[in-house]
């Protein structure tokens, strides 16, 4: 039986042939920005009134994107090409998904996590099945952990000389994370009142994920976005700070 990428599958994986370039990418790791460069590249216009660079119209488009494309084909055609996976801790991944989406600042982190978990409209997936990882991984990518994405990407920039710039005036600095002893009873309050905004820094301050956490919505996060756990050998324990996390 021929073994397929899922339609839901690689929706963040963008390609540049000029620069022969090739970058999949986590949600929530500056994924509307990476939609706008990526097109950029390739002359659509910016700043547009159109709607080229929304999430479901950038992963159809077969100039930009992996997703309709066949494994076998993905595997020669990119052989050559840069790789770069752009990826999040799965934990704060979904911390970071439930604080920009103003439904549930009246909410505990606890009671949004379970709304969220539902909400099939607007939840990130898994990165990748089987299938894709396998593709994918044998393409030997470099794998960039969130924090140092700002980094990487004018790293990238400079190796092969691209003019176009990226934009994104949170990159680098979308969290600011105060100690996690400063935030006793941070799972036990609505969203609102822990998460700040400093509109001039261009800041938000929140706790640590781990502040929010507890053993219940540990398990319902790993539960969901075990593949990601075990592919990019996340600890399950949200206790520990993973060493790729500044």
């Amino acid at each position: 039986m021929k073994q397929s990428i899922e339609p839901g599958e690689l929706s963040q994986a963008f390609f540049n042939e000029k620069y022969r370039l090739l970058i999949v990418s986590h949600s929530r790791c500056f994924s509307k920005s990476m939609n706008v460069w990526f097109g950029r590249m390739i002359g659509y216009e910016w700043p547009t009134f159109d709607q080229w660079y929304f999430h479901s119209n950038i992963s159809n488009d077969p100039k930009l994107s992996l997703r309709r494309l066949e494994p076998e084909y993905i595997a020669e055609k990119f052989s050559e090409y840069r790789v770069y996976f752009f990826i999040r801790n799965p934990y704060e991944r979904f911390y970071s998904h439930i604080l920009a989406h103003l439904q549930y600042e009246d909410q505990t982190f606890y009671e949004a996590s379970r709304k969220a978990i539902f909400d099939l409209g607007i939840m990130p997936g898994s990165l990748l099945n089987d299938v894709s990882r396998k593709v994918l991984f044998n393409l030997r990518p470099e794998f960039v952990e969130f924090h140092h994405i700002p980094q990487k990407l004018g790293e990238i920039r400079r190796a092969l000389d691209i003019e176009i710039d990226f934009q994104n005036e949170y990159a680098g600095r979308e969290y600011e994370h105060s100690d996690l002893v400063l935030w006793p009873g941070a799972r036990d309050v609505p969203l609102r009142e822990i998460s700040k905004t400093d509109p001039k820094e261009k800041v938000h301050i929140v706790p640590p994920y781990r502040a929010v956490y507890d053993e219940d919505t540990a398990d319902l996060v790993y539960s969901t976005y075990r593949a990601d756990f075990q592919y990019f050998n996340y600890s399950k324990n949200f206790r520990i700070r993973d060493a790729l996390l500044v």
